[in-house]
């Protein structure tokens, strides 16, 4: 990230009881302490050049708001910096662009409103354009095949790497997927999902060994820790199996990858094709 240093300073952390009384008790607090207040209540400080500038943009963040600090604020301020990266990047968000500790807490906070939101589901909740696809695709497709033709045209191993972290990326943002990933007590950036599963998928069709040799948690033992991640509803959980809606979701959420990425169409096909092939693995499935 660069500039270490100025990460390991632990600013105090500004609330409403700081600023209350007069303007002139505003001029005390350093400059980080008053962008760390005003970006706080939901307002940026970019355009401001000066400290007084700043000190105006602190009044009208406290006259624009009466919400309390949220506590998450102090805490992330006094986690380790790898801490705070690591949540950042289990929400699916980037921090190389954080330039301090400050740019990181914020992008902290963003992560913790994006899981928040992620395990808030309720039984219906999902992309209705992935599970369309899906629905299509899991109907329709057959046949398809994974061969070294197709690697090649879709740009090499490294690139199947990359389409399946979009798959992953376009996963944790759809609530009916993403409650699938709750399990682990840290959990794995998309990259690391989808380069397991890339790997997995060409281990399978005996065109690469980089699955056995890497880190992996098992096909079997993966998915039956899915299958009952508590951030499921109980009933999902209880009957040990994912939802048709799930399985059709996956599906289209890769079809949407394919596109993003832009896969060759026969390729997009074949690929959905095999995989839809396989989709016995994962069962039995039940009604969402």
């Amino acid at each position: 990230m660069g500039a270490s240093a100025c990460f390991e300073k632990k600013e105090k952390i500004v609330t409403d009881q700081d600023i209350h009384s007069a303007a002139e008790e505003l001029c005390t607090l350093s400059v980080v302490q008053l962008k760390q207040f005003i970006a706080s209540r939901g307002l940026t400080h970019d355009d401001c050049v000066e400290k007084a500038d700043l000190i105006r943009r602190a009044h009208e963040a406290r006259a624009k708001t009466s919400r309390p600090v949220d506590p998450a604020v102090d805490r992330f301020w006094a986690m380790e910096l790898d801490a705070l990266k690591d949540l950042v990047v289990s929400a699916g968000l980037q921090w190389a662009d954080c330039r301090d500790k400050e740019g990181l807490v914020q992008r902290a906070l963003k992560a913790k409103d994006r899981l928040d939101t992620r395990y808030q589901y309720k039984r219906g909740d999902g992309n209705a354009e992935a599970l369309a696809i899906g629905t299509h695709v899991y109907n329709s497709a057959r046949g398809g095949h994974v061969d070294n033709n197709l690697l090649r045209k879709i740009g090499g191993k490294e690139a199947f790497k990359h389409l399946f972290d979009r798959h992953y990326q376009n996963m944790f943002a759809d609530p009916r997927m993403a409650v699938l990933f709750g399990w682990r007590a840290k959990e794995l950036p998309t990259k690391e999902h989808g380069r397991r599963l890339a790997t997995f998928i060409l281990h399978f069709n005996g065109l690469d060994d980089e699955y056995g040799r890497t880190p992996h948690d098992g096909f079997q033992s993966a998915h039956q820790h899915a299958k009952r991640c508590p951030m499921r509803p109980k009933e999902h959980r209880n009957a040990v199996a994912f939802t048709i809606q799930q399985r059709n979701a996956w599906l289209g959420h890769l079809s949407l990858a394919c596109d993003a990425k832009d896969v060759p169409f026969d390729c997009k096909n074949n690929l959905l094709g095999w995989l839809r092939g396989k989709m016995g693995f994962y069962g039995p499935f039940i009604e969402e």
